[in-house]
């Protein structure tokens, strides 16, 4: 009697723990035909619930759902075993393979919160195995999916204050990475470059159940998604079971993953994982999952950050950004994020200065001039700023520059700094052509009482009659002379330049204008249009084919030091010509 109670309870330890990764058939077995799939049938799946080990669950066949053309057949599951009868379907699950009689029905892909059942949404085989027949099975060239042009237009239109109440934490971002932490994604600052090295070395390829990492973010900075591998042969894989972020043809990195505990939820369970060494790479991301290569490392975008703030000393961090020309530089934005809320907080008044370069794969450069930040959040307008900038090369309406590397320079020091000019005017109020004038600014600081300060401005360029300044700070006003360029940049080295020559913003900047009538046409002013043109031109013509400039720009000079400065004031004068 005894020794048929230990069987027992050995045979019931044996279930409890799953089956070991032996019982998992093989990945190559055919498709479960999806005629044949009705209600009350069993299957078993295969997933990782601790460490690395893959283990097994039990699926029964409630329902298959009829989606639209699109979407196609949904498979619906009720899971039990391994406790998932209390944590529901666990994020991380997706791409779970489910065998039946041997075959492959499909692999987990969805959940309902808050569901009073573990139920899941599966992917039919069919699906799963059609990415490997429209996958071309190579890696996409670096920087290809889904881009936009990106103008200097949209570029200073991004930048500036922000409300910061209508983000919960204002220094993370709120744009294409803003949703990915409620989708399995996972932010992490490494906790030793011992650690990040520990994981230079490639993985094995895995097998179906296994658990993987799509890590966007690598080194001492780590972002990752985290899924399972439905499918195997060795070579390549379909995981996941749903899309990634319908990317189509991709090459981003994927690693091994390890669960480090299960954390239940009424609303969605999770797991905590924690990625591991470089297994292959993503070459589709589609609408039945993602398929890839084992062995193969995507080419990623090395960053390095020397950050020197007022809570620690100074720290160099590098890490790594997936080359994805719709999300590398929201990246760029997450991963500066991370490193200031774990070096730095965001609690007390600080401004922060920036330095950044890029290095272009052909041997050019850009250097950027130091740029500071001050005011509620600095962290967020200093971590976007530096986003837009990386967007605006890869981006670009031209085309997208070989960008290898970039460094920034990271310098915090408590308090705030700057403020708004208030008011400005000229002396004398006739200005001579040719004969300095003072401009005076009230303005006022962040803290303390206003101050007036100081500038001569040359008049050499300004023409007679009308001219307009506009004193403000280099965001703002940039911002503004959009629509007076004379010759906006016409290609990607233009831009560069353009780049470099982005003033500091230590101080207000005076630009000079002047009434205009001309049109600009692909970015060139057309003053003095030819006649065949005027019909387009002209206030008949099509009004898409010329934009008006009200104002032409005369020249820019630096104005008064006040530190970081917010708005621009305006100041109408006229010029007359020299007495004789």
């Amino acid at each position: 009697m005894r020794f048929a109670a230990l069987l027992l309870i050995m045979l019931l330890l044996a279930f409890a723990l799953g089956a070991p990764a032996s019982e998992i058939p093989k990945s190559l077995a055919e498709p479960f035909p999806l005629g044949q799939v009705t209600s009350g049938l069993v299957g078993t799946g295969f997933t990782v619930l601790r460490g690395e080990a893959v283990t097994s669950f039990k699926a029964e066949v409630q329902g298959v759902v009829q989606q639209d053309k699109a979407r196609g057949p949904m498979i619906v599951c009720e899971l039990s075993g391994e406790g998932l009868e209390n944590t529901g379907v666990l994020e991380a699950m997706s791409g779970s393979p489910i065998y039946v009689e041997g075959k492959l029905l499909g692999a987990v892909a969805y959940a309902w919160p808050f569901s009073k059942k573990s139920l899941c949404g599966v992917t039919p085989a069919a699906q799963l195995l059609s990415l490997l027949e429209n996958g071309r099975g190579e890696g996409a060239a670096a920087g290809s999916g889904h881009s936009r042009a990106m103008t200097l237009a949209t570029f200073w239109d991004g930048l500036g204050p922000k409300p910061v109440a209508l983000r919960p934490n204002p220094e993370l971002p709120s744009g294409p990475l803003g949703s990915l932490a409620s989708a399995g994604f996972q932010w992490a600052l490494a906790d030793s470059p011992e650690g990040a090295k520990a994981k230079e070395a490639s993985a094995p390829p895995l097998g179906p159940g296994s658990l993987i990492g799509v890590q966007l973010v690598s080194g001492d900075v780590e972002f990752a998604a985290f899924g399972t591998v439905a499918w195997s042969d060795g070579e390549r894989f379909v995981a996941f079971g749903h899309p990634f972020m319908r990317l189509g043809a991709v090459d981003l990195p994927v690693v091994s993953a390890r669960v480090a505990a299960i954390v239940p939820s009424l609303n969605k369970g999770m797991k905590l994982c924690s990625s591991g060494s470089p297994a292959g790479e993503l070459y589709l991301d589609a609408g039945s999952g993602v398929a890839g290569r084992w062995g193969k490392r995507a080419d990623m975008l090395p960053v390095e950050v020397k950050f020197e703030g007022t809570q620690s000393p100074a720290r160099i961090l590098r890490f790594n950004l997936a080359r994805q020309r719709f999300i590398t530089a929201a990246l760029l934005e997450g991963a500066l994020g991370v490193v200031q809320n774990s070096m730095e907080g965001v609690a007390d008044p600080k401004t922060a200065t920036l330095r950044l370069s890029a290095s272009m794969a052909d041997g050019r450069e850009v250097k950027m001039r130091a740029l500071s930040f001050s005011g509620p959040a600095p962290f967020a307008a200093m971590n976007e700023f530096a986003s837009s900038v990386l967007d605006l090369m890869l981006n670009n309406s031209y085309e997208p520059l070989p960008v290898s590397g970039l460094k920034l320079e990271i310098t915090v020091v408590p308090g705030l700094s700057g403020g708004a000019p208030k008011a400005a005017w000229l002396e004398p109020d006739v200005v001579r052509r040719g004969e300095p004038v003072l401009l005076r600014v009230e303005f006022q600081p962040v803290q303390g009482a206003a101050q007036i300060h100081e500038t001569t401005i040359r008049t050499e360029k300004w023409p007679s009659g009308e001219v307009e300044l506009w004193v403000g700070d280099v965001f703002t006003l940039w911002r503004k002379l959009m629509g007076t360029e004379e010759a906006a940049p016409a290609s990607s080295e233009e831009i560069l330049r353009y780049l470099k020559e982005i003033p500091e913003n230590d101080r207000l900047y005076v630009a000079a204008v002047a009434p205009s009538e001309g049109k600009v046409l692909q970015n060139r002013r057309l003053d003095e249009a030819p006649p065949s043109l005027s019909p387009l031109l002209g206030p008949d013509g099509p009004k898409t084919a010329a934009a008006p400039l009200p104002y032409r720009l005369i020249d820019i000079q630096p104005g008064p030091a006040t530190g970081p400065a917010e708005g621009v004031l305006e100041i109408s004068t006229r010029v007359e010509n020299k007495k004789p």
